[in-house]
Parts: C-alpha cells; sequence; structure tokens
C-alpha cells in the first residue's frame, strides 16, 4: 500500500501497517484496540487539544496546508453567526506561533522538510510514521508538542520489579494474568509531560525507523511550545541510548502477540477497566488478592 498524507490515518493504512500509537492502544487494552484498529469502530469523542495541536501543527508546515485546515475545520475553529472570528485558543495560538518565530534556536529546530511519510520493517511488523519535521542535511527530525505546560509535572501510574527496574506493560500484563501480583511495585509519581506521555517510545521507533530506511542515525529533537501567555518554549533532545534501547526491547517483546491478534490468531484481552471492557462487563477469571501494608502487621 502506498500511503500518502490523504490515506496515512485510514482504516486500510491501520491494518497494513503498525504505527505508534496502535502499538501503545493494544499495551492498554487489547480488546479495545482490536475493536479500532481491525473492526473499524472509530467511536471517538472530539477533541478541542487535538484540535488545536493540529492547528499549530499546520501552521509550521505551510500556509497551504492551514488554509485547508481551517477551511475544513471552519465550525470548529470561527465563532459567530457568520463564523467571522476565531475562538480564543486558536487566536492564543496564533500569538504563540508568531512568539516562537522569534527565538531562534526554535525556528532552527523546524528547518527541513515537513510532514514526510517513511514505512519500514522492524521484528517482521510493517510500520508506518510521519515526522513533523525532518533535517536530510544536518541529519536531524524534530517532533512539534504545543502543551499546557512545560514545567509543570503530572500524575502517573510506574510499574518497576522487585529492584526499582521499570517494567514493560506486556511484562505487567504477564505477571497479573500468571497471578503474581507481588512482582510488580505499582505507585503514583510525578512525571514531566514527555513521561506521562510517553514520547520515548515515540522517538526511539523513528530513529530506528529512519535508520532502517535511509541508513543514517537521525537526531532526535522535541520542539515545544506552551499554551501559556505569554508561552515558554523549549527545544529538548532525546539522546539517551540505555532508555531509547528499554522501548525498543518493549516493541519486541510484545509486538509478535499484537501481530497475531490482528491476524485473528490469538484472542484479544480487555485490560477490564476501560469504556469498552466495562459495557461488555469483562470478568477477572479469579479474584484479587489484596494483602496488608506491613505497617498493620
Amino acid at each position: 500500500m502506498n500511503l500518502t498524507k490523504d490515506n496515512y490515518y485510514s482504516h486500510e493504512a491501520d491494518v497494513a501497517y503498525m504505527s505508534v500509537s496502535q502499538f501503545e492502544a493494544f499495551e492498554d487494552c487489547e480488546l479495545q484496540a482490536y475493536s479500532k484498529y481491525v473492526l473499524e469502530k472509530r467511536e471517538e469523542p472530539s477533541s478541542d487539544a487535538l484540535l488545536i495541536g493540529n492547528y499549530m501543527h499546520t501552521k509550521f508546515e505551510s500556509a497551504e496546508a492551514h488554509e485547508a485546515f481551517c477551511n475544513k475545520y471552519r465550525p470548529q475553529i470561527y465563532k459567530g453567526k457568520n463564523l467571522e472570528s476565531k475562538r480564543q485558543a486558536f487566536i492564543n495560538a496564533d500569538c504563540h506561533y508568531n512568539a516562537a518565530q522569534g527565538n531562534k534556536l526554535f525556528v532552527k529546530s523546524m528547518e527541513g522538510t515537513s510532514e514526510e511519510i517513511y514505512t519500514f520493517c522492524l521484528f517482521g511488523c510493517d510500520w508506518k510514521i510521519r515526522v513533523d519535521n525532518i533535517n536530510h542535511d544536518k541529519l536531524y527530525f524534530t517532533d512539534l508538542k504545543y502543551v499546557k505546560s512545560i514545567r509543570e509535572k503530572e500524575w502517573m501510574t510506574v510499574f518497576r520489579d522487585d529492584y526499582g527496574m521499570p517494567l514493560t506493560k506486556m511484562r505487567v500484563f504477564e505477571y497479573r494474568r500468571a497471578g503474581n501480583d507481588d512482582m510488580v511495585l505499582e505507585r503514583n509519581e510525578k512525571v514531566m509531560f514527555w513521561e506521562k506521555w510517553d514520547y520515548w517510545l515515540r522517538f526511539a521507533l523513528y530513529r530506528f525507523g529512519l535508520e532502517i530506511k535511509l541508513g543514517n542515525i537521525y537526531r532526535p529533537f522535541m520542539a515545544v511550545l506552551s499554551k501559556e501567555t505569554p508561552p515558554d518554549m523549549e527545544i529538548f533532545e532525546f539522546e539517551d541510548e540505555d532508555r531509547i534501547a528499554f522501548e525498543i526491547r518493549r516493541i519486541e517483546e510484545y509486538i509478535d502477540r499484537v501481530m497475531a491478534i490482528k491476524r485473528g490468531e490469538v484472542e484479544p484481552e480487555g485490560c477490564g477497566v476501560c469504556e469498552l471492557c466495562r459495557a461488555q462487563r469483562i470478568e477477572n477469571p479469579k479474584p484479587r488478592i489484596l494483602k496488608a501494608s506491613s505497617i498493620y502487621s
């Protein structure tokens, strides 16, 4: 299948290729991901944050792409009887974009070609990626993020083993399916937004994919612009080789099962807590065992 900007997010493309978003969806709940990406039951709620983020992306892409986007989503972007004025969130986005244009490092990070699509094979699976910006002369790529705050930490549930080392979601799933909950240390921690939204996995896959496809190692950058007034902005480079290797192992550990589910060879398992699982009243195979904390013993 030849991927283009018009069919990249189509159901046919999702069946033919794996993507970061699809992989993460299967990690979170196989049943829900199977329903969305294989059965094509895509009843997703609209997201203002996603719309505003895409609005900002098209401003950096090109004037033509931005105009087409605004025309397509005019009722959501504009207000008034005749849709003559922009909503405040999009007025703010315009101001933040203009501020970023005055930051030399930010502008430099976005130099190159926008929205290039690549496909490659990794661990016997065909993948697709769409790169926000890539510079082939200087060998780097940049993912653009428009976020609520760059500095503020958010709560996230993390999983570690008995030694305090991070566990992949697949390993947690296997331990719990086998009834070995005591091998998983679960706790809530405040983390930066790139941990909360799993961006290490995205950058690791993109870097490996580009090396497979183009034969060069591209440095991964993230250009971040906040929605605050005035906006905060920062450029991050994802250069931790151990963390990148961990994320690639995470893919290798789980991808065979994902592909078997997509082919219909393995039944998808529900997480038991998402909207779809709750609606279908999925039952746990056995009671969940609770153990009192040592402070009560």
